[in-house]
């Protein structure tokens, strides 16, 4: 399969699992910012189209409703206290697993340094609101 093609079918997969999630956390009745989370989602997605080890993460977070469902709940139990942005929440949990450490060193900054940009902007944007 030539590059272009991957990427390609990469970016579908990830769009559907975009779309599964927010259909399924929908069905059980969460309440949660449906365009800001699929805004969120796009964030990652030139990141996690290029990084095969990211990509798998994600994509097999949000595989099936359960585990989409089990992430979001890992997600609720820390948000009063730690990271207030569902795929912000995704994302630090790939970067404190073991794979981040074998993806190759520009890759694994690149996600770092956006993780902690939109972190520190979510910090900002949160301690102004208040």
């Amino acid at each position: 399969m030539t590059k272009h093609i991957e990427i390609v079918a990469k970016g579908c997969m990830y769009d559907c699992a975009k779309d599964d999630t927010i259909i399924w956390l929908s069905r059980k009745g969460y309440q949660f910012d449906q365009e800001e989370f699929a805004e969120d989602f796009s964030a990652y997605r030139k990141i996690a189209l290029m990084s095969d080890d990211l990509f798998d993460f994600v994509v097999l977070k949000f595989l099936t409703e359960s585990s989409t469902e089990n992430a979001y709940m890992q997600f609720l139990d820390q948000k009063d206290y730690g990271i207030t942005n569902f795929m912000d929440f995704v994302i630090a949990e790939f970067t404190r697993g073991s794979k981040i450490l074998y993806i190759d060193e520009s890759e694994r900054d690149y996600i770092q340094n956006l993780l902690t940009q939109r972190l520190e902007n979510n910090l900002n944007v949160s301690r102004y609101d208040q």
